[in-house]
């Protein structure tokens, strides 16, 4: 047990021990992109996208396309489990109504 704990401490301390706190490296990043002039490897990819492709319309007709089609399947699995059970419950009651018509013509 005493090696899991000097483990996590040893972790513990690789990630507390930063050389440069998190506002240092923001301002030398703002500092890189004035230096440069915001040089184009700088710049995001988001306007070379398409108004298509920045509203993710693609993956929205996808995802919307995939539930209608699980949708659709439950529905015909659905239909079909009510069709068994309609037809097994007349099967059911045609097969009483024979045997009853047959208790009925052995007692007369």
């Amino acid at each position: 047990m005493g090696t899991l704990q000097a483990n996590v401490q040893k972790v513990q301390k690789r990630m507390i021990n930063k050389p440069r706190h998190p506002a240092d490296l923001a301002a030398d990043v703002v500092e890189r992109v004035i230096a440069t002039a915001g040089d184009p490897y700088l710049e995001t990819k988001m306007h070379s996208l398409s108004w298509w492709q920045l509203s993710m319309l693609d993956v929205r007709l996808f995802l919307a396309s995939a539930v209608a089609a699980i949708v659709a399947v439950l529905g015909c699995v659905l239909w079909l489990l009510v069709k068994l059970l309609v037809g097994a419950m007349r099967y059911a009651a045609h097969h009483r109504q024979q045997s009853h018509k047959s208790a009925h013509s052995k007692k007369n």
